[in-house]
């Protein structure tokens, strides 16, 4: 399904955005050496309710259209991995550019 395919993309930009926002940019001792990317969130739109399971036990799924997008000076660039395809889970980290050099 779908759905299950783009939820952990979303689920990331909603982490990384977050966690943006909490950092509150760059320190003073990095001022003006970081390029950060700044993201935007949309108000979510499309809004769909739909029914599964059965008519003792239905489920219902809530979907909707999302978008961010990046107005600040840096690139979002986040690289996933995990040990293998068997593995469920994977661990996402950001990168930023830091006097023109993405950095970890």
């Amino acid at each position: 399904m779908l759905v299950l395919r783009v939820l952990p993309v979303i689920l990331v930009v909603v982490v990384v955005a977050v966690m943006t926002v909490v950092t509150g940019g760059p320190s003073g001792a990095t001022a003006g050496s970081e390029r950060l990317p700044d993201l935007d969130q949309a108000v979510p739109s499309r809004l769909v309710i739909t029914r599964a399971g059965s008519a003792a036990q239905p489920v219902y799924r809530l979907g909707f259209r999302s978008a961010v997008a990046n107005v600040g000076a840096g690139p979002l660039v986040v690289e996933a991995h995990r040990p293998g395809r068997d593995t469920g889970t994977m661990v996402a980290d950001q990168l930023i550019e830091r006097d023109g050099r993405r950095a970890s």
